[in-house]
């Protein structure tokens, strides 16, 4: 790849690192520069702040910040910088990473985080190869062969066909309605000459 601007993943503790190291393979496979650091917003906020507010003077040109739990980190980052930043909400803890997905992509008007999936740290890395992209686009593309091969269609499905209703005729209905109700009389004119003895009596 082209000589481009590097990449900052900046994780909130150590423990982060065997999800986080996924995205620097993804990195690796297209050639992006990229350093990793550690750094919290609560532990270190001061560092965090200082390094977010120079990295663009340092040559980086996104920043991918994981973190769990209260995972303020890349609300912390984007804070302090205008350049792009992905947020990797780390599981974990009391709330499985909801906690995190929701303290990493609930961020206020003004300070984007373009938030991925739960330990999501590969689609994070791929984010931040297109968004490099963006200011090259008139540069050959051949570097992008690694790009995974999108899986085929699947093959469209028939309908199963369901049978029709069957709708039984009048004489049908007139023997199910009438006859099978009084199936335990002798007769039907047995069951007549009752009807019109009641009917009679009402009268």
């Amino acid at each position: 790849m082209p000589n481009r601007k590097k990449v900052a993943i900046i994780m909130g503790s150590d423990s982060d690192w065997p999800v986080v190291k996924s995205a620097c393979g993804v990195l690796k496979d297209f050639d992006v520069p990229f350093e990793a650091h550690i750094l919290s917003a609560h532990r270190t906020p001061e560092a965090a702040a200082a390094f977010a507010k120079s990295a663009r003077a340092n040559g980086y040109g996104v920043i991918l910040c994981a973190a769990g739990m209260a995972a303020h980190l890349a609300g912390a980052f984007a804070a302090n910088t205008t350049l792009p930043v992905v947020g990797i909400p780390m599981k974990g803890g009391a709330m499985d990473g909801l906690d995190a997905l929701l303290a990493t992509v609930q961020m206020p008007s003004g300070f984007p985080v373009a938030t991925v999936a739960l330990n999501g740290a590969k689609n994070a890395a791929y984010l931040a190869v297109a968004i490099l992209l963006l200011p090259m686009m008139s540069l050959p593309l051949s570097w992008i062969s690694s790009v995974p091969t999108p899986p085929p269609p699947l093959p469209k499905r028939t309908p199963p066909s369901l049978p029709k209703p069957q709708l039984c005729n009048f004489k049908s209905r007139f023997i199910c309605c009438c006859f099978i109700p009084f199936y335990k009389k002798d007769s039907i004119n047995q069951f007549m000459k009752e009807y019109k003895g009641a009917h009679y009596n009402e009268r």
